[in-house]
């Protein structure tokens, strides 16, 4: 019998850990066992059991260590299906440092002849004073429009989400902040540049 999608054995705190893929929500899946963090040379034994303390990619996890490394997953964090089509324009970015808030709008489009529902992921690639991962997913939106509707989401996002451990304390690094709205990790559809002083 043949399968319109791949179908994943793992446990992602969803049941049985059976699902068929994609679907909105679901975990990255790697292209190649080779590809992705925790690859099989961490795990020893039967049945590919891992042992304890061998993660490895400190904070790059999931769709975070793709990005580092540039590999392509087969599916992305976020990656979903949808009936009609969407499309996403017209960001906007502003800081208040009274506030330390990034505030971030964007317009959603159902471009498509039927009503659907989509995730809208809101994304920050931090300066590179910071030594963080490539972009970090800062908000996201899950939104329903009927054919030909548009609406306008808008994300408050702290200033804590924006910043990094170091030596104890979390710290927000001076710099420009590329901030990108999509549908997965991997489909930055519009992107703005903030300067965060």
């Amino acid at each position: 019998m043949r399968t319109a999608a791949p179908i994943g054995g793992f446990r992602d705190g969803h049941g049985s850990g059976l699902s068929a893929l994609p679907r909105p929500g679901r975990p990255t899946v790697p292209l190649a066992v080779r590809d992705g963090p925790g690859t099989p040379k961490l795990y020893r034994g039967r049945h590919q059991r891992l042992i304890a303390g061998a993660y490895c990619e400190g904070h790059l996890v999931g769709y975070r260590y793709y990005d580092a490394k540039n590999q392509s997953p087969l599916f992305p964090f976020g990656h979903g299906l949808s009936c009609t089509t969407f499309n996403l324009g017209s960001l906007e970015t502003s800081y208040n440092t009274a506030t330390k808030t990034l505030t971030a709008a964007v317009t959603l489009t159902n471009s498509g002849s039927r009503a659907g529902t989509e995730v809208v992921q809101l994304y920050a690639g931090l300066p590179a004073g910071a030594q963080a991962e490539p972009r970090r997913l800062i908000g996201f939106r899950k939104v329903t429009l009927a054919p030909g509707a548009s609406t306008r989401i808008t994300f408050s996002v702290s200033a804590r989400d924006l910043s990094v451990w170091t030596a104890g304390v979390w710290k927000l690094t001076p710099g420009s902040y590329t901030v990108h709205a999509g549908r997965s990790s991997r489909s930055p559809a519009v992107q703005r540049v903030v300067t965060i002083s």
